[in-house]
């Protein structure tokens, strides 16, 4: 008796090496600029996350609240000192300390509030900035992966504050794949396009 042959696999449903790897650039190269841009770039968008963390300012709070912020807060901070610092010990222990302070609010419940903030904003820019430290440790798929998780679970941030330019390139390039292969043409060389099923969930927010 003969063993029933594999289903046959479908070229859509394989992951597309390239495109992986095309995103984890763009991703990359878009921290990159934004480490290298220096002072200006950073103060404004740690400007507007500040902002946000002190829109609602209450007289009583809960400490579990107090403590997420303060972990976001000096967070943020842990990778100014990381980056100034001129003995790589000192820094790598820096971004440490960052990732494990980033993480407290990175780990809230998508659908609550915290001291009157939508946890999806504290959400997304925790992951914002644990793109910059696992930039500065050279990790570049977790880059990208923070990247994409801060921009499913509050795309308007990211897409207004954060990476405006990166954003646009990704849908765009997106767009133009998918008409490229209903036309019959080929695939351009351009970045990663987000899924369909991604793009919906982000465009509904």
């Amino acid at each position: 008796m003969s063993l029933p042959s594999p289903p046959r696999s479908h070229d859509h449903d394989r992951p597309d090496l390239e495109l992986i790897r095309a995103v984890v650039a763009s991703v990359n190269k878009f921290i990159q600029q934004f480490l290298a841009n220096g002072a200006c770039s950073w103060n404004s968008i740690k400007s507007t996350c500040i902002s946000m963390l002190q829109a609602q300012k209450h007289e009583f709070f809960e400490f579990s609240e107090h403590s997420v912020l303060s972990n976001l807060y000096w967070g943020i901070g842990n990778i100014e000192e990381a980056i100034w610092t001129e003995w790589p010990g000192e820094r790598e222990s820096r971004l440490r300390s960052s990732e494990g302070m980033l993480q407290v609010p990175a780990l809230l419940d998508e659908e609550g509030m915290t001291s009157g903030i939508a946890n999806r904003d504290l959400i997304a820019i925790s992951y914002f900035y644990l793109c910059v430290v696992k930039r500065l440790q050279g990790e570049d798929w977790q880059v990208a992966m923070h990247f994409l998780q801060a921009l499913s679970v509050c795309p308007g941030l990211v897409r207004n504050v954060f990476a405006p330019e990166l954003c646009k390139l990704l849908f765009l390039s997106g767009a133009a794949r998918s008409k490229s292969k209903k036309t019959g043409g080929h695939r351009n060389s351009g970045p990663f396009p987000l899924s369909t099923q991604l793009k919906k969930k982000l465009l509904s927010r």
